[in-house]
């Protein structure tokens, strides 16, 4: 391969990813296009990743590693301040490319004209071992939800002009950056073949923090007026539902939590999230109860079931 290629920049931020981080980086590492730099942004982690990056030598690799954890946006944005790429993508610590990904990427980038480009992907569900083809819209329309997907390239003058991730919106910074993108109508084209396998596990974020993802997804959709202020309203009522339903032990934690990252958004939703939690005894209660009693019915039956 020519080595007057544009260069093509990975960042991969990671945080006690030593379970999967080795397959994430060879992925990285093992492309077909091989005029890439991949810069691995550690945000302190406690756990054998620090040991499992220093045992890599290939010089196409920059760690920096953060002193004290920063949270995922934070991360991106050391890495991408790092990154010296024509081209820019990033990947996460448990999910891996196929090996043609970069290379198919960019030529289809620079073929159809565009500024970004994203793929479709597979969802491999690490527990039974099995993969599922997830296919995205050839239009993006980011009203329905953050349809880029985790496969995707961009050009160096998107990020020089849209800038970094805003740490305000941690679980959907992602989604908030590719609304900005979009706001400033830089073009897009969907790959319609998938380069990119999303390892859902017990552990991922999208399972740990499920809820809040939806939570913060729907904020984000009224505050670029995609949804109503009522709409948004019944979101957060049915966060503060599923929450007692699926989180019991750590329901107060939680709400808490919540709490401070929407006051880092807005006064306004703070408020809002506040009112709706002192009234939601009355709004949801019913509801609640009739879901707790369908859902405790429906496990008594099974186990009759299974004990017949």
């Amino acid at each position: 391969m020519k080595k007057n290629l544009p260069k093509v920049s990975i960042v991969l931020p990671t945080y006690n990813g030593y379970k999967y981080i080795r397959q994430s980086i060879d992925s990285c590492l093992n492309q077909t296009y091989k005029n890439i730099e991949l810069i691995i942004v550690d945000d302190c982690s406690t756990d054998e990743t620090p040991e499992i990056i220093k045992s890599y030598k290939d010089k196409r690799i920059k760690c920096v590693r953060h002193k004290k954890n920063k949270g995922l946006p934070c991360a991106l944005n050391t890495g991408f301040a790092n990154a010296t790429g024509d081209y820019l993508t990033w990947t996460s610590d448990d999910n891996f490319y196929t090996e043609k990904a970069i290379e198919k990427m960019l030529i289809f980038l620079n073929k159809s004209n565009v500024d970004l480009v994203y793929t479709d992907y597979f969802n491999y569900l690490t527990e039974i071992d099995k993969k599922i083809l997830v296919k995205l819209p050839d239009k993006l329309d980011l009203k329905k939800g953050n349809l880029v997907g985790p496969c995707f390239l961009y050009t160096r003058r998107v990020y020089e002009n849209i800038g970094n991730y805003n740490a305000k919106y941690v679980l959907v910074e992602d989604y908030e950056y590719w609304i900005r993108v979009c706001k400033k109508k830089y073009s897009s084209a969907h790959y319609p073949y998938s380069l990119y396998i999303y390892r859902c596990h017990s552990n991922a974020l999208t399972n740990t923090s499920y809820w809040e993802v939806i939570l913060f997804d729907s904020i984000l959709k009224y505050q670029n007026n995609f949804i109503t202020l009522h709409e948004l309203a019944k979101k957060i009522i049915s966060f503060f539902i599923n929450i007692i339903i699926k989180k019991r032990e750590s329901i107060f934690k939680i709400y808490l939590q919540n709490y401070l990252r929407i006051s880092r958004i807005s006064l306004r939703l703070n408020i809002l999230y506040l009112l709706l939690l002192a009234y939601f005894p009355f709004y949801g209660g019913i509801k609640l109860l009739n879901k707790v009693l369908k859902k405790m019915t429906y496990k008594k039956q099974n186990n009759k079931e299974g004990k017949e």
